[in-house]
């Protein structure tokens, strides 16, 4: 019977229904568009206090758009190709949006950037199945094991960037954001953070101290300082140093990346930071350096444990 083939690009109505996330919207539009990865062109209609701007998936889940037509399109483009005789619907996106044009570039040249661009996508739609949110919850791993996951996922992006010296980082992050929406992927952040944490330990054993860490704490390192020897620091200080023991939370107070409710006065948290930022320089503390942090650090404990207890009693 053959195929039958139709632009990636549909209008259609949005549902009136309870979007329990951002993330299912998009899994709704990509499987109209038969697999493609999703896009929206829609303006915010008036009466909503963003009227006139583009309209975002969270304006969907929010049911400004319910029952209305909205635009979805593939990103990148391409067609939907109809099985006539089994009825599949197979998203295939198109050949290059490279900028090359056959006729007026080499066929060697062009040939060339439509593979690299096959490989690319071929590698954003692989790591996706291999690294995304569903996968997390799934693997039954626990906080420090997706850690080892993260890492390797930041290693295959290295790798595959310098394999292909044309491709850059932030395109590969891009179509990794593009090829997993809709299918759990993760955001930019999650993609660069991977990278950069692959890109500060280099390659390690999978026994290596820093696994045991959940990927929050892991974070909070990488943007306390962007050098090798200050992220070293800060490993040092909470594996065997003066800030072994400490909550995500209390690490992140530490480090400075944390600054709102705050718990105790401004002149506690901007010693603590201080301390921290001593640490971070591999600068040694002294008797009463160590005495301050600890006593900061109780403060917090105890006032947490009080605001707990409160709200325990209330109900």
């Amino acid at each position: 019977m053959g195929k039958k083939f139709e632009p990636a690009r549909i209008r259609t109505r949005v549902p009136a229904r309870k979007w329990k996330s951002k993330a299912e919207v998009e899994a709704w539009a990509r499987q109209l568009l038969a697999g493609g990865p999703p896009k929206i062109t829609a303006i915010v209609p008036q009466g909503h206090p963003e009227e006139g701007e583009r309209a975002t998936w969270k304006h969907l889940q929010d049911g400004v758009f319910e029952n209305q037509f909205v635009v979805l399109e593939s990103d990148p483009p391409g067609l939907i190709v109809h099985d006539l005789e089994s009825g599949e619907r197979k998203f295939v996106p198109s050949a290059s949006k490279t900028g090359l044009v056959l006729g007026k570039t080499k066929a060697e040249e062009f040939i060339s950037s439509i593979d690299i661009e096959r490989e690319l996508r071929s590698f954003a739609k692989s790591e996706n199945d291999l690294f995304n949110k569903l996968r997390h919850v799934e693997s039954e791993l626990g906080p420090s094991g997706w850690t080892l996951e993260w890492y390797n996922h930041g290693g295959r992006i290295r790798q595959f960037v310098q394999s292909h010296p044309g491709i850059s980082t932030e395109h590969v992050w891009r179509e990794l954001v593009k090829w997993g929406r809709g299918q759990n992927g993760y955001s930019r952040q999650t993609h660069q953070d991977a990278t950069y944490f692959h890109d500060w330990l280099g390659d390690v054993s999978r026994h290596h101290a820093v696994f045991q860490f959940a990927t929050t704490r892991i974070q909070h390192i990488l943007w306390a300082d962007r050098t090798k020897e200050g992220r070293d620091s800060l490993l040092d200080a909470i594996v065997s140093g003066p800030l072994r023991g400490l909550s995500d939370d209390e690490f992140a107070w530490v480090v400075g990346k944390r600054k709102k409710n705050w718990p105790l006065e401004p002149e506690d948290q901007a010693d603590l930071v201080a301390l921290g930022g001593r640490i971070m320089a591999r600068a040694p503390l002294s008797d009463e350096d160590q005495a301050r942090l600890v006593t900061i650090l109780e403060q917090i404990r105890e006032t947490a444990q009080r605001q707990t207890v409160r709200s325990e009693n209330r109900l």
